[in-house]
């Protein structure tokens, strides 16, 4: 269970599985199994994120990932980032600025982490080469 110190919260992202590998296949499963939502397709045919609305909270969470192309093929992928943004405040490609974790109520946090921590632990783990071997 996530229990963030001062300095955590002060954090607009989490980045504790960032290099970590799974398969784009593996990754979709787990991610839809939690509730997580393909974000939007950009440029080009490619993803880079998963995301789950909380609409009660106006906030949407984001799992960043190297990216993947749509159709999907079962390419590995690298886990990127958690961050949080605010619903219906849209830049860039489709979300706001990255929320600071000390903004984002503690349930909700720790269910992300959570979430975050379970889909990175269906890949192969971290791989220092990561940047060299993701597409994005």
């Amino acid at each position: 269970e996530l229990k963030p110190d001062k300095e955590a919260k002060k954090l607009a992202k989490i980045t504790d599985r960032e290099g970590h590998m799974i398969s784009a296949f593996a990754l979709r499963g787990m991610a839809g199994k939690l509730g997580w939502e393909r974000g939007e397709v950009l440029d080009g045919g490619g993803f880079t994120d998963y995301n789950k609305r909380f609409e009660q909270a106006d906030i949407i969470a984001v799992i960043e990932h190297s990216g993947a192309y749509v159709p999907e093929e079962d390419i590995e992928v690298a886990i990127k980032e958690l961050h949080f943004c605010k619903v219906g405040k849209y830049g860039g490609y489709g979300y706001s600025k990255s929320l600071p974790l000390s903004d984002v109520p503690a349930v909700l946090l720790s269910e992300c982490w959570n979430d975050y921590h379970a889909i990175a632990a269906k890949g192969s783990g971290f791989d220092a080469e990561w940047e060299k071997k993701a597409w994005g």
